[in-house]
C-alpha cells in the first residue's frame, strides 16, 4: 500500500522524479517518524505526511511532518544549522563536559494578563526547565534562551 505522502513540486524538482516516485510508493520512506514541526510521532501509513527538504550550502536533509502541521516544501537554512541537525540525527553530537549528551529543555508556558502603563495586555510566560542552547551547538555557550527570544522579536514586560 502506498504511503500517505505529499511531495510538493518544489521538493520533487530538488530530489528528482525517480526519488520522489520511490518515496510515494514507500521504498525510501519510514513508516513512523518524529514530525519536524511539532516533534510528536507520526505514521505515514496512517496519516497524511509532508516531505520537508532542508537545504544548506552543501548539505540537504529530507524530513517528514504531519501534513496538518506544515505543507510539503523546500526550506533554505544556514549550513551550520543543517550540520547540527545531521549530527543529532546520526548521534555524533558532542557530549557536554560530564561526557553526557545535553538534554532537550522543556518549556513551561503560562498565559495571563499584565498591566503595562495602565493598559491590560495579554502575555505569555515561558519558562525553560534548563539552559537553552542555539540549534546546532553543543550548549557550551551557556543559556541563550533570552537572547534567542529577543532575536525573534519578543520583549520582556517592563517592570
Amino acid at each position: 500500500m502506498p504511503r500517505m505522502l505529499d511531495v510538493s513540486q518544489d521538493v520533487r524538482a530538488e530530489i528528482g522524479d525517480d526519488e520522489a516516485d520511490r518515496l510515494l510508493v514507500g521504498d525510501d520512506t519510514p513508516g513512523s517518524y518524529d514530525c519536524t514541526s511539532c516533534r510528536t510521532p507520526g505514521d505515514s501509513d496512517q496519516e497524511r505526511t509532508s516531505t520537508v527538504l532542508f537545504i544548506g550550502d552543501e548539505t540537504a536533509v529530507l524530513a517528514f511532518a504531519h501534513a496538518t502541521c506544515i505543507p510539503s516544501q523546500v526550506v533554505k537554512v544556514a549550513e551550520d544549522q543543517l550540520q547540527g541537525a545531521v549530527r543529532s540525527i546520526t548521534g555524533s553530537e558532542q557530549k557536554n563536559t560530564e561526557g553526557r549528551m545535553p538534554e532537550q529543555a522543556v518549556l513551561g508556558i503560562t498565559s495571563g494578563l499584565v498591566l503595562i502603563e495602565d493598559d491590560v495586555r495579554p502575555a505569555l510566560v515561558v519558562e525553560p526547565t534548563g539552559p537553552v542552547a542555539r540549534p546546532g551547538t553543543d550548549g557550551s555557550g551557556g543559556d541563550e534562551f533570552l537572547q534567542l527570544l529577543l532575536e525573534q522579536g519578543f520583549h520582556p514586560a517592563p517592570t
